[in-house]
């Protein structure tokens, strides 16, 4: 069976509803977009104001990595003045070498012993003289030995008689030393601490 409404009162109703569906919609979506306005504009202030702190932490940074810099110049100049420093004491010491090694043989050469040569390699050096007898050289080796007590004692390499020039028949000793020489370090340290070339013992000489 067929039921057809013709009252209009109904269809006035559903006319209503449906308006206020379309209104509550309108309300709903105006609503939402608010919403959504005000959150975003609550983002932006939230972003503004973190990138106005990471502003002020960069500026912080900043202001500190300056006298860091600072530091670390002045570092490497001290480190250079120093490189420097240690160059030039090892240039003064290598130069006195040759000075104090002679101003030790002149100290402890005993009488009847002549030097006749001296030469250096490195940290060692060679001594070759003369004597009218053996126990000169033992007097030569044991002052030497005596005067740098830290440094290993002088090592006899060749001793032999040989005939002396002259009409009487006697006889002398050509011997061969070998020197061990004050380590470059340590002579540069004493040539930093403002030591003089001649002073202390003997031994330091031979630096």
């Amino acid at each position: 069976m067929l039921l057809i409404n013709l009252l209009p009162h109904r269809e006035a109703r559903r006319r209503q509803r449906r308006q206020a569906f379309r209104h509550s919609l309108a309300v709903s979506a105006g609503a939402g977009l608010l919403l959504a306005l005000l959150g975003c504009a609550g983002l932006q202030m939230r972003t503004a104001a973190q990138e106005r702190r990471n502003d002020l932490l960069s500026a912080g940074s900043a202001a500190l990595d300056a006298p860091l810099q600072a530091a670390a110049r002045l570092r490497a100049d001290v480190a250079a003045l120093q490189a420097r420093q240690d160059a030039w004491a090892a240039a003064q010491a290598e130069r006195l070498r040759p000075v104090r090694l002679l101003q030790a043989l002149a100290r402890h050469t005993p009488a009847g012993v002549q030097l006749t040569a001296l030469r250096q390699r490195g940290e060692g050096a060679t001594l070759s003289g003369t004597a009218l007898d053996s126990p000169g050289v033992a007097a030569l080796t044991e002052a030497l030995a005596q005067a740098a007590p830290a440094l290993p004692p002088p090592a006899l390499v060749e001793m032999k008689a040989v005939a002396a020039p002259g009409s009487e028949p006697r006889r002398r000793f050509d011997f061969t030393l070998e020197l061990r020489l004050q380590p470059l370090a340590r002579a540069a340290s004493g040539v930093a601490g403002g030591e003089a070339p001649g002073a202390g013992r003997a031994g330091k000489v031979a630096s």
